[in-house]
């Protein structure tokens, strides 16, 4: 009877592992043997020396290197200082906060299409912004095509990432006993040292899921990217992501492939060192 019921319950699993394999694990493959095979047979790591001889590709790994190195930090602390300030809120009784949380949340239910087409109404070359500046006497500025682009993308990229990353904080800073506080306080302790010495230390698996909820966020701002720039936006903002979407038009899909495989194994590799961090703490 055992074994006519596992023999039901892997007819029920199939239909799942056969969409698994279907939509992600042959992609994969295949995406593999593009990069390393062509039409004339096995090249070796041929794409690989080509996307690093390419100045476009080189362009792309310093914009997405810059743009986490300055946007996961700056989530970390809006973050952080957000969720410290709805405790006090809270602490307080302040019957605004429920109302604060709802609006911290509400950047994730837009779509990118709606960010996007109110960002091009106000930073458009005859945008809002425009027409105040020609207004006062000031020279027009293509705000979308500039130096200005980064600092655009990386207040989309906060505007719709810390919120919840401060709900998350909320909820670990929440669980350190607030006897503990108290005891620091009647110490001598002041705000700060109980933030490095007693606060963060006890809400590292926390600080560590948001520090992969950051990195998964650098990867999905291209929707963003893409609708606000276009398929070849200013040199500031040009990602990896760019450049694979160009190499997809013009049908090299070796180079796309080989590309592909770059980001894919940065992004594993840095989600695997945050869990391989936190796995180590869970043992301690």
């Amino acid at each position: 009877m055992k074994k006519k019921n596992d023999g039901i319950a892997v007819l029920f699993v199939l239909p799942l592992f056969f969409g698994i394999f279907l939509f992600y694990y042959f992609p994969f493959f295949t995406t593999i043997k593009e990069s390393f095979w062509s039409d004339v047979g096995f090249i070796g790591i041929y794409e690989y020396k080509k996307l690093f001889l390419s100045e476009a590709f080189r362009l792309s790994i310093r914009n997405m290197t810059f743009f986490s190195l300055t946007s996961i930090p700056l989530l970390f602390i809006l973050a952080l200082s957000t969720a410290l300030s709805m405790r006090f809120l809270n602490l307080k009784k302040c019957k605004i906060v429920s109302v604060l949380f709802l609006l911290h949340l509400l950047p994730m239910l837009i779509p990118s299409a709606v960010i996007t087409v109110v960002l091009k109404i106000f930073l458009e070359t005859y945008g809002v912004l425009n027409g105040f500046l020609v207004e006062h006497g000031k020279e027009s500025i293509d705000f979308l095509y500039s130096k200005y682009d980064i600092i655009i993308l990386e207040g989309i990229y906060l505007w719709k990432n810390y919120g919840y990353c401060m709900i998350v904080l909320y909820g670990g800073i929440n669980g350190v006993p607030e006897e503990t506080i108290e005891s620091a306080k009647l110490d001598g302790a002041g705000n700060f040292t109980i933030l490095i010495h007693i606060i963060l230390p006890q809400i590292r698996s926390f600080l560590l899921f948001v520090g992969s909820l950051g990195i998964v966020g650098v990867f999905k701002i291209f929707r963003e990217e893409y609708l606000l720039f276009g398929k070849y936006p200013y040199d500031s903002v040009y990602m990896l992501q760019n450049f694979i979407n160009n190499k997809l038009y013009a049908m090299d899909y070796g180079s796309l492939s080989a590309a592909s495989l770059i980001l894919i194994l940065s992004f594993s590799v840095l989600i695997y060192f945050i869990f391989i961090k936190k796995g180590k703490e869970n043992e301690e």
